[in-house]
C-alpha cells in the first residue's frame, strides 16, 4: 500500500515513472496486479488523483470528495431512515446548513480577530486579518521550505503557486531578501473571502436576488400543505 501511495503523490512525471516501476518490480510476481492498476486505474483516470497531474491545475487543496461523503453521511444519520417526507427533510437540512455556516462565520471571525506568534512576523503584517488562517498556514511552511529552495524557481516547483494561488517558496524568498512583507496582491482571492455576505446580488439590469429569495422563503414558509411547499421550490 505505501508503494501505491508514494505512485499517487509522485509530483512529477518522472517521479511517476521511476515509482511505478519500482512498484512494477517489488510486485511482479503477484498476477495480474500490475496489469489491473494499469487498465482500471491509471490508463483512463491517472489526470483525476495522480500528483503529477492534479498539481497542474488551481485546486486549493481539494482533491478528493470526503467532504461531500462525510456531509452526505452525516446527514443520513440525522435522518435515520430513507422515508422521511419532504418537512422532515427540509428541517433536517436547514438545521445541518445552519450548523455549518455558523462554523465557517466562527473561522471567519478567527482570522479577522486572532493573531497567532508565528505570524506576527513583519513578514505577514499586509495579510493578518485579510487571509485566511489556513492560508497563512501555508505561506508558513512555503517559507520554512523557502531555506533550501533559494531563489531558484526550478527547484521550487511553483506547486503551490499554481494549485493554491499562494506565493511559492522562491516568491516568498524575493520578499525576504528585500526585507517586504508579503504582498496582498500575490494571494488568491478565494483566500481573502472573509464573509458570507455575497459580493454581488444586484445585478446592473437592477434585479435583486436577495429580496427575490426571501420572497420566495416567506411564501414557503406560509404555506401549510406540503405539495404546494414542493411546487414553491420547484
Amino acid at each position: 500500500m505505501d508503494r501505491w501511495t508514494s505512485v499517487m503523490y509522485a509530483n512529477s512525471d518522472a517521479l511517476f515513472e521511476v515509482r511505478m516501476n519500482d512498484l512494477r518490480c517489488e510486485f511482479g510476481n503477484v498476477k495480474g496486479l500490475t496489469e489491473y492498476l494499469d487498465n482500471t486505474w491509471l490508463k483512463n483516470y491517472n489526470e483525476k488523483f495522480v500528483s503529477a497531474w492534479t498539481n497542474r491545475i488551481m485546486h486549493f487543496g481539494e482533491t478528493t470528495t470526503q467532504r461531500v461523503e462525510s456531509a452526505h453521511s452525516i446527514l443520513k444519520l440525522h435522518l435515520r431512515n430513507s422515508q422521511a417526507n419532504f418537512e422532515t427533510l427540509w428541517n433536517v437540512v436547514d438545521g445541518l446548513l445552519r450548523i455549518q455556516h455558523n462554523n465557517i462565520k466562527a473561522s471567519f471571525e478567527l482570522s479577522f480577530n486572532v493573531v497567532q506568534h508565528e505570524y506576527i512576523d513583519e513578514s505577514y503584517r499586509r495579510l493578518r486579518g485579510y487571509v485566511s488562517q489556513r492560508a497563512l498556514r501555508l505561506i508558513r511552511d512555503e517559507l520554512t521550505r523557502g531555506e533550501d529552495v533559494g531563489h531558484d524557481s526550478t527547484r521550487c516547483g511553483c506547486e503551490i503557486r499554481t494549485t493554491h494561488g499562494l506565493p511559492c517558496a522562491h516568491e516568498l524568498n524575493h520578499h525576504i531578501f528585500a526585507r517586504s512583507p508579503i504582498p496582498l496582491e500575490d494571494i488568491h482571492v478565494y483566500w481573502q473571502k472573509l464573509s458570507m455576505i455575497p459580493e454581488n446580488l444586484v445585478d446592473p439590469s437592477g434585479y435583486n436576488v436577495h429580496d427575490e429569495i426571501q420572497r420566495v422563503l416567506e411564501k414557503f414558509h406560509a404555506c401549510t400543505d406540503e405539495d404546494d411547499r414542493l411546487r414553491i421550490i420547484q
